[in-house]
């Protein structure tokens, strides 16, 4: 169903009022979009309102209790007021302390991940839930924009300067619409007609089809912009409200509805002294000789069929990322979290490092495209390529910071790449190429590496997929959690290969940069063998129709939980999938040969 007015009556209570009311008292969710700011509600407000008490150096106790009792109970019910104390004073002393030595390391996204687990979100639910998660989601969003800008808030005015932009920049600059055409959950939504535009509903619901409502009052250009510079704009009649633009508004409203559109006005409003006349645009349509238009409508029209459900977006054309299928596989509700939700993830200890060395490698092939280079040679290109964003180098310069030792690592792991594998640059060139490939309702995108081999011509021998890897890895054994994604990711690269540039992949293999003991090698191939990669594609597919179908379930587990993104604001109460189709095995290297396994939303789960 769908309402398309907005504004406010006098008093400024907003036209929507009414109808959310009348809502709410038959349990029915609903969503408002006529909202522009998510900061007109109040879960994101009561948010934003308590990092505001850090504003000032100290520790505000006695404000903290008035604030947690008056605003943040009434809207988050389940907030533990201790675990907020506690979150206020630690911030307090990141934030506000003298600074001395190494800069400090404050995000401020963490600091919302814990405000959202102190009030208990994840155990609470709310008349709109759906609602009050986007909401908080876009709100974590607007933080990462501000981590873009500043490194780290660890200055008083720094963090002043972004409760500034909450306040102010941000207050009109973001909503949950770019969020919603995601998923669209299953509530009633309330929107004026502008936001409609371009989008179509099984019911919509016209309301308030009354004289000076639709067609509302005639009204002059009143922007900032001088009238002499928009005249042509102007004598088109845009910027202003006559019958035309009124008349095709209402246009647009008609043509939303996909089954049963419901034009209705209200004679009698509240504070009104006389009836209300109705719209002309309604008598216009009751005028109408066609058996499809009724005034009667305490029954449906006859000959009635009911159609299949299906989703709110595009699915021939649903952009996807490997990365984003991995969390669906892992657990469908990170992916949610991430995707539908908006929520982002607190910044990582040494953010980037894996990508600053990956770039190093690539560097390397592209300089040395015949002969492997010395360690020394791989160690200078790591160096010059190194840059973390979210790591500051220290400032005295006898004294290795974070920074310095994290670079040092970086070269250090290049170099053992140079050194121990020169084949890979004997007649051989990397390539690093990006692809576009269709996987059942999911269009995935990404970047292969390729290394080639070549006869004296420059003729491609052999093409194998090896996917560099700086990241930590389990001790001992081939851990079998660890290699799902690992397998499938070279499975997938290994199909973009062939299918996008043509090239049969004979092995893949992923390339762990980190020294292994004894029983892991460096380099260990994943089975890309036909088999291999049907099983890999099949499931990529039942994750997209999973993800397409709503399916969003808690798959939790002692280890997935602990290195999870969203830990602090997520249940971790496992929850079955709509669906009984379960995907294909995966196939991942062992110490002792191949072994087949589910995917971790199947295998690892308590």
């Amino acid at each position: 169903m769908r309402s398309v007015q907005g504004g406010t009556r006098n008093g400024g209570a907003p036209y929507h009022r009414d109808y959310t009311n009348a809502l709410s008292d038959a349990e029915i969710n609903y969503i408002i979009e006529a909202e522009g700011s998510i900061f007109e509600r109040l879960h994101a407000r009561t948010l934003r309102d308590a990092m505001g008490l850090l504003r000032s150096p100290g520790y505000p106790r006695r404000e903290a209790i008035i604030f947690f009792n008056s605003n943040i109970l009434p809207v988050f019910p389940n907030a533990d007021l201790n675990r907020f104390l506690g979150i206020l004073a630690d911030w307090n002393s990141q934030i506000h302390s003298p600074i001395g030595g190494a800069r400090r390391k404050v995000y401020p996204q963490l600091l919302v991940h814990e405000l959202i687990e102190a009030f208990r979100v994840s155990t609470t639910q709310f008349q709109n839930h759906e609602q009050v998660m986007r909401d908080l989601g876009v709100f974590s969003g607007i933080i990462l924009d501000v981590e873009k800008v500043f490194v780290s808030i660890d200055t008083g005015q720094r963090y002043q300067s972004v409760l500034n932009f909450l306040e102010n920049v941000a207050e009109s600059g973001y909503d949950t619409t770019q969020v919603e055409l995601m998923s669209r959950p299953d509530a009633v939504t309330i929107s004026t007609v502008h936001k409609m535009k371009g989008l179509e509903f099984p019911v919509v619901f016209i309301v308030d089809v009354v004289q000076l409502r639709f067609p509302g009052k005639r009204s002059s250009y009143n922007g900032w912009l001088p009238v002499n510079l928009i005249q042509n704009p102007l004598s088109r009649g845009l910027y202003q409200s006559n019958n035309d633009s009124e008349a095709r508004l209402f246009y647009t409203a008609l043509t939303r509805a996909e089954r049963f559109l419901y034009v209705t006005g209200s004679s009698i409003q509240p504070g009104l002294q006389r009836p209300k006349k109705p719209s002309r645009f309604k008598l216009r349509i009751q005028g109408l000789n066609d058996p499809a238009v009724v005034t009667d409508t305490t029954h449906l029209p006859d000959n009635i069929e009911r159609i299949e459900q299906r989703p709110r977006i595009d699915e021939e054309s649903m952009p996807t990322s490997f990365t984003e299928i991995k969390d669906y596989l892992e657990c469908p509700m990170k992916y949610k979290f991430r995707k539908i939700y908006g929520y982002s993830p607190a910044v990582p200890e040494l953010f980037g490092y894996g990508l600053t060395t990956h770039t190093a490698i690539n560097r390397t092939h592209q300089l040395f495209a015949n002969t492997a280079p010395t360690r020394e040679e791989a160690e200078d290109i790591a160096e010059d390529v190194f840059h973390l964003k979210h790591v500051f180098p220290s400032r005295d310069p006898e004294r290795e910071g974070p920074y310095e030792r994290a670079r040092n690592a970086s070269k250090r792991l290049v170099g053992n790449y140079a050194e121990g594998y020169p084949e890979d640059f004997a007649q051989s060139r990397s390539l690093e190429q990006r692809f576009e490939i269709k996987a059942g309702k999911a269009l995935i995108t990404g970047s292969i590496d390729l290394l080639l081999r070549e006869d004296s011509d420059r003729n491609i021998l052999e093409a194998r997929v090896i996917d560099f890897k700086s990241l930590d890895y389990p001790e001992g054994q081939l851990n079998p959690f660890f290699w799902i994604n690992l397998s499938l990711q070279v499975q997938l690269y290994a199909y973009a290969a062939n299918i996008v540039l043509g090239e049969n992949a004979k092995t893949g293999s992923v390339h762990l940069l980190k020294a292994l003991n004894t029983e892991v090698p460096n380099r260990v191939d994943v089975p890309i063998t036909h088999e291999a990669i049907e099983s890999a594609i099949n499931n990529i597919e039942w994750a997209v129709n999973r993800i397409l179908e709503g399916d969003f379930p808690m798959r939790p587990s002692n280890g997935k939980c602990e290195e999870c993104d969203f830990r602090k604001i997520c249940s971790k109460q496992k929850q079955e999938f709509y669906s009984t189709e379960v995907p294909n095995t995966i196939q991942i290297p062992t110490t002792y040969g191949i072994r087949e396994i589910r995917v971790r939303s199947f295998s690892d789960v308590e």
